[in-house]
């Protein structure tokens, strides 16, 4: 698995868009997943129309809150975003097919369907079920935590 995960950073890294980065991952929430899961990304850029995959199925982002923010959220229908200072993109019901509480990929692809970030997980990294989420610890270095 380990190896597999290598060769897949390998062939993205090239892909990867320096100034557009997944920075945050909620996969497994305290309590039920459903509306609580979320993906922070780091981005000037407006990311509506873009897609964001895990291992199953992908989705289109669609705006629902647009402010002055390097900080971009994609969540589930039904997520509370008061008091929230990030623009908000919705995926509808679910990211993906829910984001997997074991292991899963996340896959942000630009309008044109090229792939911008990839970042993998285990429920061995930590945040499972405990309130936290995985964070790219400081920002913008590649490392999760």
């Amino acid at each position: 698995m380990k190896l597999l995960l290598f060769l897949i950073f390998l062939f993205v890294l090239p892909a990867i868009n320096a100034e557009l980065f997944i920075n945050e991952v909620m996969y497994d929430p305290e309590g039920k997943d459903n509306n609580n899961e979320f993906i922070e990304i780091y981005t000037d850029s407006n990311l509506s129309g873009f897609i964001v995959a895990d291992a199953v199925s992908e989705d289109v982002l669609q705006e629902i809150q647009n402010i002055n923010s390097n900080y971009s959220i994609i969540v589930e229908d039904e997520f509370s975003i008061e008091n929230t200072s990030a623009n908000i993109y919705s995926v509808g019901a679910a990211i993906g097919n829910n984001l997997n509480n074991d292991r899963d990929i996340i896959v942000i692809k630009d309008l044109e369907g090229k792939i911008i970030d990839v970042f993998s997980y285990t429920k061995e990294f930590g945040a499972n079920n405990n309130g936290k989420s995985l964070c790219r610890i400081p920002d913008k270095t590649g490392q999760f935590m």
